[in-house]
């Protein structure tokens, strides 16, 4: 092994320490080594060695080792602690096991240190990778307004971030929901289509899954979510979890709804003023001899003129705000 260790040995016994040393050095481990006997000199180690890995005597004179593991665990949870012992018992072994000790070994079997110790190391390694991850998402769904979920698909449950329940106005009572509180909240007519897209992407081998659909929340107001998952297979290919991110786009779609209005509203109000023009120019085609008619459809087509130029003016002040509104939730 070719990382240097910190290892703290927990032992009154100087030939045992010395034996334990010599086990780890001809199995190729490069370590520095702190060895204390009192609760006070372990603390103190504690604090200021900081050891990568504990290996603890089980019986000292002045307390043992199910205190020392106590006192590591309120100090420093994440350090391996293994019991090196003469003569600890089955059942004590089993009970410091159940109650998080990390291993232990008989003093006159330690070539069966070495692998523990390694083994050790690897999951503690493994333990805060998973806990660094864990906080790297913990902080991304802090930072996002999309809604974050975690859904357990072979227990039916669901997580999701504060953002659910800040959007849905709703209190937050348990960190896993039943899925129920999610599939019954999809509108019934979108109901039908996202359990088919659904099912589809389960039975294919695809691990992105995306839908648009509409949600009600406990008041009936409705959304426009967009949803988006990454799917984890086993290595058979079953779906057993999926992270996602549900992105609330209620905004966009009512100004696409108010768009389409507008466009209806164009049809009318802009052809009818273009169709006054037309009309008046094939009149004013037809050699008008009278000044004071000529001069009506003269104000009549400036009318229609000045009509059509306030609409213009309507429609780009709407285009300017649909536009400023999309972009806001985008920055978002």
């Amino acid at each position: 092994m070719n990382t240097p260790l910190k290892i703290l040995i927990l032992e009154d016994n100087k030939n045992d320490a010395d034996l334990l040393q010599r086990e780890l050095k001809k199995s190729g481990f490069i370590f520095t080594a702190e060895i204390v006997e009192t609760r006070k000199a372990y603390e103190n180690a504690l604090d200021n060695f900081k050891p990568d890995i504990i290996l603890s005597d089980y019986h000292l004179p002045s307390f043992d080792g199910a205190t020392a593991f106590l006192i590591k665990k309120k100090k420093c949870p994440s350090i391996p602690f293994i019991i090196v012992s003469g003569a600890i018992g089955e059942e004590n072994a089993v009970e410091l096991i159940k109650n998080g000790v990390t291993d232990y070994t008989i003093k006159d079997r330690l070539f069966t240190l070495p692998p523990k110790i390694t083994r050790s190391l690897k999951e503690a390694e493994e333990k805060k990778e998973n806990r660094e991850a864990n906080q790297r998402f913990s902080l991304a769904t802090c930072a996002s307004n999309d809604i974050i979920y975690e859904w357990k698909i072979n227990d039916g449950a669901i997580w999701r971030n504060d953002a659910y329940y800040n959007l849905l106005g709703i209190k937050k009572e348990k960190e896993w929901l039943d899925l129920a509180s999610w599939t019954n909240s999809i509108h019934p007519d979108d109901h039908a289509s996202v359990t088919k897209s659904l099912t589809a992407f389960f039975e294919s081998k695809e691990i992105f899954w995306s839908s648009e659909y509409r949600f009600l929340d406990n008041k009936g107001k409705v959304y426009y979510f967009t949803d988006r998952g990454y799917l984890l297979r086993d290595q058979n290919g079953k779906p057993f979890r999926m992270i996602g991110a549900v992105a609330d786009i209620t905004n966009l779609k009512n100004n696409i709804i108010q768009l389409k209005e507008m466009l209806f509203m164009t049809s009318h109000r802009v052809r009818v003023p273009i169709a006054n023009i037309l009309g008046l120019s094939d009149t004013l085609d037809e050699s008008i001899a009278d000044p004071t008619e000529l001069k009506k459809i003269v104000e009549f087509i400036k009318l229609s003129a000045i009509n059509l130029e306030e609409f213009t003016h309507e429609l780009n002040h709407f285009i300017q705000n649909s536009k400023d509104q999309a972009e806001n939730k985008i920055q978002k």
